[in-house]
Formats: C-alpha cells, structure tokens, sequence
C-alpha cells in the first residue's frame, strides 16, 4: 500500500507518517517498505488521470457537506478529534490538487503496514497494534495446541502400525504354512482318471 492510504487508514497525514518512518528506519528494513522509482511513480499517476472536466463535477468522499449544510460532516473527519490531524490529511488531498507531490510515495508490504501500527501515536493505530498483539498469542496458541495434536497423531500411528505389523505376521505365517503343506488331493467327486 501506499503511504498516503495507510495515512488515511492511520489517521494521520502523510508527512507524519514518513517522518515517523524516517525517525524509526531501523524498523522498516528493504522488505518491509521501499521508494517507488519514478516510472512506477508516473505509470500509477497515469492510471488514475481525471479531465479536469471531470474533476469539477466530482464530490470529495471526505469532505461531504456542502456551504447550506456547515453542521454535517463527513465521517472521516468525525473518527478524530484532533483538528490538526484533520487539516493535515485534507492538506495532503489539497497537494494532489496544487500539483501534487515532489517525490515518489513510498510502498509498504504488509509486515511495513503492520509495522506502522507500533510507531504511530494516532488512536488508529495504537487499536491497529493491540490487535495485531492479541492476533499473534491466539495464533501462538492455536500453533501450541497444533503442535500437541501432531504428537498424540504421532502416537496413534506407531500404536496403529505395531497393530498392523502383528496382522501382516499372522497374514504371512498362515501363507507360508500353506506353502509348506505342498498339493493335497482335491476334495470331491473324483471321476477317476487320476489313480
């Protein structure tokens, strides 16, 4: 994802989530986020290209109310308190607006937007990273739990192939017993040509 989207998400601007990348680095190893080239950075700018004819007609989904309606808001701008979060996110959608960016946005996997959970300070993201805690010990339990069902599985198949081994012993010794007994006669009315 990007870093304006997860800002959205995190419910903080851009510009503060890069700075609060750039403060903690050590944490955002190659994998975890990386610059878009400026040809990547171009080929996604054209896919989302609007006329500016266009652009007149369209509604922000964040800002929603109109000048007759001041007392409606939208409910992005309602999920936080803080006026400067508010007016750093609309600044961010302004820039795009009064052209743009100055540098290519930065791309997050998922272990970087995971990661942004534990270095952001909006309440998104401290609610982002107390479920990402408790996701990792229920999975950590789940793994336990696997892990004793794979011993007692274990378990069940040397008990079942010992109990099979004594079947194939008794299969094989009533076989070669056979064997040993040689031809007997054949049982029945013999017409006999045999004698």
């Amino acid at each position: 994802m990007l870093d304006a989207d997860l800002a959205v998400i995190y419910g903080v601007s851009t510009k503060r989530l890069n700075e609060a990348v750039k403060r903690n680095i050590d944490r955002f190893p190659a994998d975890f986020h990386f610059q878009l080239s400026e040809k990547e950075w171009q080929n996604l700018k054209s896919q989302f290209v609007t006329s500016s004819e266009e652009e007149e007609n369209l509604r922000s989904q964040i800002a929603t109310s109109s000048s007759q309606d001041e007392d409606l808001q939208s409910q992005n701008v309602t999920a936080n308190d803080d006026d400067t979060v508010v007016e750093e996110i609309l600044s961010d959608l302004n820039a795009v607006k009064w052209g743009g960016r100055r540098y290519a946005p930065y791309a997050f996997t998922e272990h970087g937007a995971v990661m942004l959970s534990s270095v952001l300070r909006s309440e998104r993201a401290v609610r982002a990273s107390i479920q990402v805690v408790r996701a990792f010990v229920r999975m950590r339990t789940m793994l336990l739990n696997q892990e004793e069902l794979a011993q007692r599985l274990l378990q069940l198949e040397a008990n079942v192939d010992g109990n099979f081994q004594v079947v194939f012993d008794a299969i094989n010794e009533l076989m070669s017993a056979k064997a040993k007994e040689g031809q007997r006669r054949m049982i029945g009315f013999n017409r006999g040509e045999e004698e």
